[in-house]
């Protein structure tokens, strides 16, 4: 893929080219890592919610795709539980 040029605007924001977000299947809202390597800035994508529970809990056994939303509602009943426990 080509070198492509960005632009940093006043809030410090670039905007990624859609060939770039596409070869990769990137969607609003995906957070980006960020970090200098010989004086360049690298970008790789983090895990999304969903990826990253799975890896912590392993493969849910939901019918459907979990949306984030109800991700974080399965965290915060499961924190919730443990906490009564603990008591």
């Amino acid at each position: 893929m080509n070198t492509r040029n960005v632009t940093i605007t006043s809030k410090n924001q670039i905007t990624l080219p859609s060939e770039y977000v596409k070869a990769l299947h990137l969607s609003q809202s995906r957070v980006l890592g960020a970090e200098i390597l010989d004086g360049r800035i690298v970008l790789s994508p983090k895990p999304a919610l969903g990826d990253a529970m799975k890896q912590f809990w392993g493969k849910h056994s939901a019918k459907h795709p979990l949306t984030n939303n109800e991700l974080k509602g399965a965290i915060r009943t499961s924190s919730t539980e443990r906490s009564a426990k603990a008591k």
